[in-house]
């Protein structure tokens, strides 16, 4: 088989697909590479057999490993997985079951439970509590650094007043 021959069966068949343009010119990058690794290792036929669930099984999960491991983002990693599969399904061949990479979630926006504390306490050493307090109860408190009218809670606990 060849590779030529499948990617010119496969475009298309993505042209025909109820895609975004980005999100179909990233498929057919990432087609075109998978196709390029796997004729490059012998292995385009048996990925395209169609008993051939066993082989696509290990050259995914293969394929994924190398992606990571070549430093790419969680998302690009899954982004080509979904186009690998989008190559199978335009030849009516099921997908492997291949675990996609976890994307880190974003960073925490509130204020850990010790870090609350460490407020309230603060307010209380002040004489009022954060209800009483017009800049804790009408600004966003940040842990991560000054903010223009919020506050910063500092490692030693104090809360200070921040001006932007």
């Amino acid at each position: 088989m060849q590779a030529d021959h499948v990617l010119d069966e496969h475009q298309p068949w993505l042209g025909r697909q109820a895609l975004a343009a980005r999100t179909r010119s990233s498929y057919w990058r990432w087609v075109r590479e998978l196709v390029a690794h796997l004729t490059a290792g012998g292995e385009l036929e048996a990925f395209l057999a169609a008993g051939g669930e066993d082989d696509r099984r290990a050259v995914l999960g293969d394929w994924r490993r190398r992606l990571v491991d070549r430093g790419l983002a969680p998302s690009t990693v899954n982004l080509a997985l979904a186009a690998a599969t989008s190559l199978l399904a335009s030849r009516a061949l099921p997908a492997p079951r291949v675990r996609r990479v976890e994307v880190d979630p974003p960073p925490a926006r509130a204020l850990s439970r010790e870090q609350l504390r460490a407020v309230e306490r603060e307010t209380d050493r002040l004489g009022s509590r954060p209800s009483d307090h017009g800049p804790v109860a009408a600004c966003p408190i940040w842990a991560s650094g000054p903010r223009a009218g919020g506050l910063l809670v500092r490692p030693d606990a104090a809360v200070v007043q921040t001006r932007g």
